[in-house]
């Protein structure tokens, strides 16, 4: 008889982004590093024999957490990866239920149906996956093994163990990040003892979930959105100046003109359906030699804070920079917003430099684009 305990992920950027990560091979965020030192206390008296991950970063990182005290490391295997989500790759949430509402509600109500171009079904990670856990109890007779894997593949192998409806959340859960589910494997039959446990989690190290609204994202179309940028660009200006004092509407805007010239993605409106929420305006000229990427404007209506979409807004920055090869990501903040030093610390950034300006203190933050 083989001991298994199969391990979920931690919370990893793709989790925080709302974005489809498949195979993209994204970091863990700083609240996920909290809890792999939290499931490693769990596995601290847990005498492992052998660790194994999917070869993607976040499912080794979360092996090597497991194995940590028994001085183990994940051993990788392909076949563990999460599924394949073809041309949702690395796309955010938001997109995918504007351009491709049906498709996404079978992936969240009909997953057995669902598939998308260049995508894998849940039938084949079901197959694949549940054929390397079976070559790995096999290999591993009269042992206790730890294997790292993700959400879909773990549920996936557990619909081929239990079988019933994949629509059926009661019998079959949404894996949460770190839960553990503990298996035995003996005479070509698997037994479930329990499944998605995440008892192990500190209060600290829990996402608080809530209902947020996914905003989507276009290119901004200065014809049209000129004023909607101007006038968030003078609220922004006026909560930090406390007026408009010292404030250049046409330099703003002209910048941001050549920000988008230069980078047709590098300024965009956010969407809430298609009511304005939001700005995002990156000037990806600065850094580009020093190899990081800068942040102008980030901005939010005020309808839209507090709903959990600035991290989805600041991904797509972060999504951007990656793709132009740029190592880390950096901004500026008046040090009295306390609330958006807070976002930003809970993100990941730590403070560059500082310097005096117009009667104020403005921090330059750095974070690296991958928190690995």
């Amino acid at each position: 008889m083989t001991e298994i305990y199969l391990v979920r992920h931690a919370q990893a950027e793709g989790n925080l982004y709302k974005m489809f990560q498949g195979h993209w091979d994204g970091g863990i965020t700083k609240l996920g590093w909290k809890q792999l030192d939290d499931l490693a206390e769990r596995f601290a008296g847990v005498q492992l024999d052998a660790v194994y991950a999917s070869d993607l970063f976040r499912a080794m990182a979360t092996g090597a957490a497991v194995g940590r005290s028994a001085g183990l490391k994940p051993i990788p295997v392909p076949d563990l990866r999460e599924i394949h989500v073809g041309v949702w790759e690395g796309v955010f949430f938001a997109d995918v239920k504007w351009t491709d509402p049906e498709m996404l509600q079978a992936f969240v109500s009909d997953p057995a149906a669902w598939q998308v171009e260049g995508s894998e079904t849940y039938s084949i990670v079901r197959d694949r996956a549940t054929a390397a856990l079976i070559r790995l109890a096999e290999e591993n007779d009269g042992r206790t093994i730890a294997a790292a894997s993700h959400g879909v593949t773990i549920r996936s192998i557990l619909w081929g163990i239990l079988g019933g409806d994949l629509k059926n959340s009661a019998v079959l859960p949404i894996f949460g990040n770190t839960s553990v589910t503990h298996l035995f494997y003996e005479n070509g039959k698997f037994t479930v003892d329990y499944m998605n446990d995440t008892s192990h989690l500190k209060a600290d190290s829990i996402f608080p979930w809530k209902n947020s609204t996914e905003l989507r994202a276009e290119p901004i179309d200065f014809s049209r959105d000129a004023a909607f940028y101007m006038n968030c660009y003078s609220d922004a200006w006026a909560a930090t100046h406390a007026g408009l004092s010292g404030f250049d509407a046409n330099a703003y805007l002209e910048a941001a003109r050549a920000h988008q010239t230069a980078d047709g993605h590098a300024v965009l409106v956010f969407y809430d359906r298609d009511i304005p929420a939001g700005l995002l305006d990156l000037n990806t000229r600065k850094g580009e030699g020093d190899g990081y990427g800068w942040v102008s404007f980030l901005y939010l209506t005020p309808e839209y804070r507090g709903r959990g979409c600035a991290a989805p807004v600041l991904a797509r920055a972060i999504r951007h920079y990656d793709q132009l090869g740029r190592r880390t990501i950096r901004l500026s903040v008046n040090s009295c917003n306390e609330k958006a030093l807070a976002f930003y610390d809970r993100l990941g950034f730590s403070e560059r430099s500082r310097q005096r300006a117009d009667g104020s203190t403005v921090l330059c933050l750095e974070r690296p684009i991958r928190e690995v």
